[in-house]
């Protein structure tokens, strides 16, 4: 087995998250997590240890993938050392994995706060600067997986170099892999990204991915998707151009694995989750995205409440792939296939386990979260609308008991609104006179909103809406307790 943990790389050179878990995090499980990836893998260039201790992610990202193709039933051949990974069997695919760091003069990962931390429990629409790191994300995403598309045709590089006292340019030619001997051109081509590129990656969800491969742009604020063909490099008034799988100039490529999640809490969460250790520090919230409301759900992760390995993982299909991966290739992970319909603009989400949005790792954080959960499922879910009322009235609609008309008094404002139970719903929710009851309804706004200022005006007017004009459907209605 691979011994990451022994210095080959001179201290000052030492990535800060390789002596974090090196030295902090041995005791409480993380480092079998690792050990459990690693087991079986062959470091065919015997450079991967020094990228680990050096770099890190991209070298992390290489072992968390080793892991989940074996929990996928791969096998992979090693005696190739391109593309990163040949899986031979059920089925042949290649796989060239890649990381989007941080620009050059961009903020280092070294100089988070404790609002970053926090800001993974932020939800989308509240973030003032989520257009800014969204074309952040699109722009680093953009340069690593075009790099790896090139390694695919083969490239040319221009190099300039000094001939006879004078600098010249030269180009050299690189083959790409579909020109080796031994690559076979029927098999798919899949290209597995890790976002690093911003200090707060880990909240990035699939909207920047979604955008580079389809055109398909998130709104934060108005929670929809519109089609753009471009967008405008932060910092920049140059442009990039977006949805790369809106024709076959990438036919090449027949997709792409991702993951904005892939930090060092992914260890300590599966640590957790598999009690790979007694000795716990750190509690793990994931905030998961389900089609259902409320559509944002968050977990405390615990052994009766597990993160799994794959979770967090997304594979988006190439609609113009020539050689296409099978939808149920990784049927035995949790990675959620994504498909984009061009024709209907539709996308679908299809996988074992609900999609992580974000997690945030924190020191002693289980009583927080607990204390948190209704005010994180309030914030990450605007379409959701809570009533706290007093039940004021019961009166039956019909001489046979079916149906019912329950009159509530607001907490709050006192205001009195009516809603209608068959008699199943009402002994189900244990509806009584003068019980106080947690109401919560479904409702989308209809406003175009530019600034979240106007967002959170939006927000005020729509329990008036539920209350005054009856609009919204309920979804949910639990009794009050001192706990509540």
């Amino acid at each position: 087995m691979l011994d990451l943990f022994t210095e080959i790389v001179d201290k000052k050179k030492l990535h800060p998250k390789f002596k974090l878990v090196k030295d902090h995090l041995s005791l409480s499980g993380e480092h079998d997590i690792l050990k459990d990836w690693i087991e079986g893998f062959i470091d065919r260039d015997n450079k991967i240890i020094q990228d680990f201790q050096e770099n890190f992610h991209s070298a992390f990202w290489e072992f968390y993938l080793f892991a989940v193709f074996k929990e996928a039933g791969f096998e992979i051949d090693f005696k190739k050392n391109r593309p990163d990974f040949r899986i031979i069997k059920p089925k042949k695919i290649y796989v060239e994995a890649t990381v989007a760091n941080i620009k050059d003069k961009g903020p280092k990962e070294d100089t988070r706060t404790f609002d970053d931390i926090m800001s993974m429990i932020k939800p989308a629409h509240m973030q003032k600067d989520f257009d800014d790191n969204l074309r952040e994300s699109i722009t680093r995403y953009s340069g690593s997986i075009l790099a790896k598309s090139n390694m695919y045709t083969g490239y040319t590089k221009k190099t300039k170099k000094i001939k006879d006292g004078i600098e010249i340019e030269v180009e050299k030619k690189y083959n790409g892999y579909s020109e080796d001997e031994d690559f076979d051109l029927t098999a798919p081509y899949i290209i597995a990204l890790s976002g690093y590129e911003q200090i707060n990656y880990g909240n990035n969800f699939f909207y920047a991915m979604f955008a580079l491969l389809y055109g398909s742009y998130y709104n934060n604020l108005n929670d929809n998707f519109s089609k753009k063909e471009n967008i405008v490099k932060p910092d920049s008034s140059s442009t990039i151009p977006i949805g790369l799988f809106l024709d076959n100039n990438m036919e090449h490529v027949s997709a792409i694995i991702f993951s904005c999640t892939m930090t060092l809490g992914k260890l300590t969460s599966l640590s957790i989750s598999q009690q790979k250790s007694h000795f716990i520090t750190n509690s793990v919230l994931c905030i998961r995205h389900d089609t259902t409301p409320p559509h944002f759900k968050p977990q405390i992760v615990s052994p009766d409440s597990p993160e799994y390995l794959s979770d967090g993982l997304f594979i988006f299909h190439n609609p113009f792939a020539k050689n296409p991966v099978d939808s149920d290739a990784f049927n035995k992970t949790n990675i959620v296939n994504v498909h984009f319909d061009i024709e209907r603009n539709t996308k679908t989400f299809e996988g074992n386990n609900l999609p992580i949005a974000s997690r945030l790792n924190l020191f002693g954080g289980k009583q927080q979260f607990e204390n948190l959960i209704y005010k994180i499922i309030k914030h990450f879910n605007p379409d959701l609308v809570f009533v706290s009322a007093k039940v004021v009235d019961i009166m039956k609609l019909t001489d046979d008991e079916k149906s019912f008309e329950v009159t509530f008094k607001d907490i709050d404002s006192e205001t009195e609104f009516n809603v209608s139970f068959t008699d199943k719903a009402i002994k189900e929710q244990r509806v009584k006179e003068n019980e106080k009851y947690l109401i919560t309804y479904s409702l989308r706004t209809n406003a175009e909103i530019k600034t979240i200022d106007q967002f959170k005006l939006n927000q005020r007017f729509k329990k008036i809406r539920c209350l005054e004009f009856g609009e919204g459907t309920m979804i949910d209605i639990k009794k009050l307790t001192q706990d509540n």
